[in-house]
This record gives structure tokens, sequence and C-alpha cells, in this order.
């Protein structure tokens, strides 16, 4: 019985050989496959940070650009404060020479002329204008 038991043991012991084999086999396909996908990683990686710096950079470009927008808008909102200061400066200058002339005595002679004038037919008021030429 010895060799039938020595038998079996041997068969068997090559049996656990084989699926040893067999699964140091499929575990080297594993690691195989495995650093295959590290690899591919590793490139979507660098890809992944080669787009980002490149983000960064039209981020940074942008931002300048905005900047510039900024300064040459204030500039000008600087520019059209100054214009409309110097208007409404004008504006009053001329109210007031406005009012001055209304209220001058000569302004007040003349009223009644002005009236008699304004009540004039147009017609007439032009055949007087050409007769003045």
């Amino acid at each position: 019985m010895t060799g039938g038991a020595d038998g079996l043991a041997v068969t068997q012991e090559r049996r656990m050989r084989a699926a040893a084999a067999r699964r140091t086999t499929m575990l080297r396909e594993e690691a195989a496959r495995l650093r295959d996908e590290v690899t591919r990683l590793h490139a979507e990686i660098d890809r992944q940070r080669d787009y980002i710096k490149a983000q960064d950079v039209i981020i940074l470009e942008d931002r300048e650009k905005a900047a510039r927008q900024v300064e040459g808008i204030t500039s000008a909102l600087l520019e059209m404060t100054v214009n409309r200061d110097q208007m409404a400066n004008a504006l009053r200058v001329t109210s007031m020479e406005h009012q001055r002339l209304l209220r001058s005595t000569t302004w007040r002679i003349t009223a009644p002329l002005r009236w008699a004038v304004s009540h004039i037919p147009t017609s007439v008021r032009r055949l007087i204008r050409r007769g003045s030429r």
C-alpha cells in the first residue's frame, strides 16, 4: 500500500505544482496588466498636467487682458467725468449769462418791440426782410 500511497502523494504533489504554476502564471499576467494600467495612468496624469499648465497660461493671459480693459475703461470713465464736469460748468456759466441778459434793461425795454414783431404774419416779415436787403 505504500506504493499506492506514494503514487497518490506524487500525483497530488504534481496537481499542487500544476495549480501553483497556473496561479503563478495568472499572477504574472495580472501584474503585467497592472503595470500596463499604471503606465497608462501615468501618461494620463502627464497629459492632464500639461493641459492644466496650458489652461493656467490662458487664464493668466485672460486676467492680464481683463486688467488692461479695466484700466482702459477706468481711464475713459475718468475722462468722461472730467468732460461732464466741464459741460456742467459751461451750462452754469451760460445759464447765468442768459439770466443776466433776461434781467438787463435793454432786454426789458425791447420786449414790446419783440412782441409786436412776433405777431406780424410770417409772409409780411419775409417781405420786410427782402426789402431791407
